[in-house]
């Protein structure tokens, strides 16, 4: 579960009849907001030996504390007649990659690097959707798009290495 961190709290020795009063070891008090998810029981002679309850918390202070940035991008070739969609959270980075043919695939054997179409989105969901839907479009269709943010279909990295 993205955004989830899953939790188990162990308690020992919990009785087995609420009429029972036993402290129970391994108690812990947390004041996070969370969903239950179940408990596990392990059975002894007279008495539940183990208990487990299973909880989910957001990871509320994860999520507000890093930056999310996803992008994605359309590269092509020298004279734009072959086109690569692609999605990453570095977009400096993997162009560094694609430029430098660190990586073994379409791009490096094509030869394309030049960088003419991204998108900037904080939601990791919306970036591979996009990249998705774009790559299902009819080549007119790219051209059209990558037209509206650069026309001459210059590249657009052009000086960040």
């Amino acid at each position: 579960m993205d955004g989830f961190e899953c939790i188990v709290i162990s308690t020992n020795a919990v009785p087995k009849a609420a009429s029972e009063e036993k402290s129970c070891k391994g108690n812990r008090k947390i004041s996070l907001p969370m969903l239950f998810i179940g408990i596990e029981m392990t059975e002894g002679k007279n008495r539940i030996e183990t208990t487990r309850l299973l909880f989910v918390i957001p990871n509320v202070e994860r999520n507000l504390m890093r930056d999310h940035n996803y992008f994605v991008y359309i590269l092509t070739n020298w004279n734009n007649k072959v086109m690569y969609i692609g999605m990453t959270n570095d977009l400096e980075r993997r162009l560094y990659e694609h430029k430098n043919k660190l990586v073994e695939g379409f791009t490096k054997r094509y030869n394309i690097h030049k960088l003419v179409y991204y998108e900037h989105t904080t939601d990791v969901y919306e970036a591979i959707a996009r990249e998705k839907e774009i790559k299902k479009w009819r080549r007119e269709k790219k051209n059209r798009l990558v037209e509206t943010m650069n026309p001459e279909w210059n590249d657009l990295s052009c000086g960040w290495f």
